[in-house]
Parts: C-alpha cells; sequence; structure tokens
C-alpha cells in the first residue's frame, strides 16, 4: 500500500510538474505574443512620429523659404529706396550748387561792372 501511495504521489507530482510546464509555455507563449504586439504598437508609433517630424521639417523649410523671400524683397525694396532718396538729395545739392554758381557769376558780373564804372568815371575825373 505504501508503495502504492508513493507510486500515486510520484505519479501525481509528475502530473503536477507537467501541468505547470504546459502552463509556464502557455504563458510564454502569451507573453511572446503580447511582447511581439507591443512591438509592433511601437514601430507603427515610430513609423507615425517619422512621417510627423517629415511633414514639420518639410513646413518648416517651406516657412524658412518665405520669410527668407520676404526679407530679401523687403530689402530690395528699402536699398531701392535708399537710392532713390540718396540720388533726390545729391540732385537737390547739384541744383544748389549750380544756383549758388550762377549767383555767383552775376555777383562777379555786378562786381566787373561796378569795377568798370568806377574806372570809368575815375577817367572822366582825370580828363577834366
Amino acid at each position: 500500500l505504501r508503495r502504492l501511495q508513493a507510486r500515486y504521489d510520484r505519479e501525481a507530482v509528475r502530473e503536477r510538474v507537467a501541468a505547470l510546464e504546459e502552463k509556464c509555455e502557455e504563458t510564454a507563449v502569451k507573453q511572446d505574443l503580447s511582447m511581439r504586439g507591443e512591438v509592433r504598437r511601437l514601430e507603427q508609433a515610430l513609423a507615425d512620429l517619422a512621417a510627423a517630424c517629415s511633414l514639420e521639417r518639410t513646413t518648416l523649410n517651406n516657412t524658412l523659404t518665405a520669410n527668407i523671400d520676404t526679407t530679401r524683397t523687403r530689402l530690395l525694396d528699402d536699398v531701392g529706396s535708399m537710392r532713390r532718396d540718396t540720388c533726390a538729395r545729391l540732385d537737390a545739392w547739384d541744383d544748389r550748387d549750380a544756383e549758388r554758381r550762377r549767383g555767383d557769376q552775376e555777383q562777379q558780373a555786378r562786381v566787373a561792372e561796378e569795377v568798370a564804372n568806377v574806372g570809368k568815371a575815375l577817367r572822366e575825373m582825370g580828363e577834366r
């Protein structure tokens, strides 16, 4: 009877061990499947992130290009405006200079006429 009891106990232990091993294998398979699913989700999340980054990079590049174009246009307009202002100032300066020279020439003509009149008056006084 004891032998039967021991044998039964050994068989029961073996069955219990086999059942536990089977359960462990099932759990390992479930965990493996779960991990694979998680890996797939992470891979998809990475792909989504890469796509979002690419879109963001494209958007930023387009924005930067537009800002550069706007700034370049504004600078060209400013330079053109400064050039026109400078040319207008130079033209005004040239006009004032020409006016001053005409005034100087008129002044010299008046002085020459005065000198001629004084010279004529002195000659007339000398003749008398």
